[in-house]
């Protein structure tokens, strides 16, 4: 408790349950660990379902944020791993551990929150138009996600949009394509439902809702996507307090690594990404960048 973690400190240690039918948790009150944006240089803390180190069994890994952990291990242990890996060591963590009888999830409610306000192009994929946050409490027989229901009125031409996926994010609103939980091909009509199965964690559950973008959209035109209701475990909840995201189709091309092609249907921009770093030049890559243009009406040129 007094004084810093000690220098280069690596250690392993499990709480088991002594009470039948009981798991350990763990509360947090204070976390300060050494983090840095050099990868491979932050203190490492890993939390484990179980009584050993499985990376099939990590809970969470914790470097700034504080949260509550709760096994879900059958034997209601949970293992943790740390490693201080500078010569920089802070003043570490207090947390109480204790017992608790675990009880069946819960709903408690939805977020809804637009995914951006910047333009999007024709024929682009993944356009993200939505956030939403499904909220639990306890851990015992998780709910599963299996179906939300979206209102896209507000698109200037429902025939612009030709797909939409909702993906899996986690516990934070970090978007990534890497969980995708179901998809659906659109048809022109204003309603919509995506189906698939995620099984939820306590707390925050973080989704994201995307559009595939026909190449016909042009300049000016808006899509627009609203959540509806969610369906858990077979029991559809409506959704009280969403919100309408709206985005605008500025046909801009900027120039990226790799070939691209693109079907003309109106006018586009074609333009340099700008660096990172200064936004007086352009950005540069030892890469090839190239993107063709073509006519989308027989007869006529690019």
């Amino acid at each position: 408790k007094n004084g810093n973690i000690s220098s280069n400190f690596e250690g392993t240690i499990t709480f088991v349950p002594s009470s039948v039918g009981k798991k350990i948790k763990i509360d947090f009150s204070k976390l300060e660990l050494f983090t840095t944006s050099t990868v491979g240089y932050n203190d490492v803390f890993n939390f484990y379902n179980g009584q050993s180190v499985d990376a099939q069994k990590l809970i969470t890994t914790l470097l700034k944020d504080i949260e509550p952990i709760k096994s879900t291990a059958d034997d209601g242990a949970i293992t943790i791993t740390f490693k201080s890996t500078t010569g920089f060591p802070t003043a570490g963590w207090e947390a109480i551990v204790s017992e608790f009888v675990p009880e069946p999830m819960t709903y408690n409610s939805s977020e809804v929150q637009s995914a951006t306000e910047e333009t999007l192009a024709a024929g682009n994929v993944n356009e993200r138009m939505l956030i939403f946050n499904i909220k639990t409490s306890n851990t015992l027989t998780p709910l599963a996600a299996e179906g939300f229901k979206f209102d896209a009125t507000g698109t200037t031409t429902l025939s612009r949009l030709t797909k939409a996926k909702v993906y899996f994010l986690g516990k934070k609103a970090e978007f990534s394509t890497s969980n995708l939980v179901g998809e659906v091909s659109l048809s022109g009509s204003s309603n919509f439902e995506v189906t698939g199965s995620q099984s939820l964690i306590e707390g925050n559950n973080y989704f994201a809702l995307t559009y595939d973008i026909s190449a016909e959209a042009v300049n000016e035109e808006e899509v627009a996507a609203a959540l509806n209701s969610v369906k858990l475990s077979g029991t559809s909840h409506t959704v009280t307090n969403s919100v309408q995201a709206k985005r605008k189709v500025d046909n801009t091309f900027k120039s990226l690594a790799g070939t691209h092609t693109r079907t003309l249907y109106g006018n586009w921009m074609y333009t340099d990404t700008k660096s990172p770093f200064n936004s007086s030049y352009y950005d540069y890559e030892d890469k090839d960048c190239i993107v063709t243009f073509t006519p989308a009406n027989t007869g006529a040129v690019a």
